[in-house]
């Protein structure tokens, strides 16, 4: 197993609320201030009337439980080509909003990066779907351990 990082949650209440449990909202941020910053611009842009100086009176405390734990890089990504890396981030949706909400990969059953891929260990073969010679390829568990380390710790 893997070294974990923490993707440090923070619940964020705007100026002029009062309810924590009701009306707060909550953000992944490495410390207040950005966490602050962060919930102020989506502030902004749903309320027409606040000012710069409201960001001060944006009220921020530290939410523990709903941290984010991904693992370390595993040191394996450092043998794989750049193609390689985009096909599992892909397959991953590794850069999304909400990484981990896919893992398949559409194209040729004969694609050379993907049956190399699945050669390592990473994925499993495809499966013909919808054309002749098409199908979707998906990552094992040992891939996704390996896609969960390429998400970045805070999205941007």
């Amino acid at each position: 197993m893997l070294g974990i990082r923490i993707r440090k949650a923070w619940l964020c209440l705007a100026p002029g609320y009062e309810n924590w449990s009701e009306e707060a909202c909550i953000v992944h941020a490495p410390t207040a201030g950005k966490a602050r910053y962060k919930c102020f611009k989506d502030f902004q842009d749903a309320w027409d009337d606040i000012a710069g100086s409201d960001l001060l009176k944006v009220r921020v405390r530290r939410l523990s439980e709903s941290d984010i734990e991904l693992p370390m890089a595993c040191p394996s990504i450092g043998e794989l080509t750049k193609q390689q890396i985009h096909i599992i981030k892909h397959t991953y949706g590794v850069d999304s909003r909400e990484p981990g909400h896919r893992n398949y990969y559409y194209c040729s059953l004969k694609k050379k990066e993907l049956l190399g891929l699945v050669k390592i260990g990473l994925m499993h073969p495809g499966e013909q779907r919808w054309t002749k010679g098409s199908g979707y390829f998906s990552l094992n568990d040992r891939g996704i351990e390996v896609a969960r380390s390429m998400i970045p710790t805070y999205l941007r």
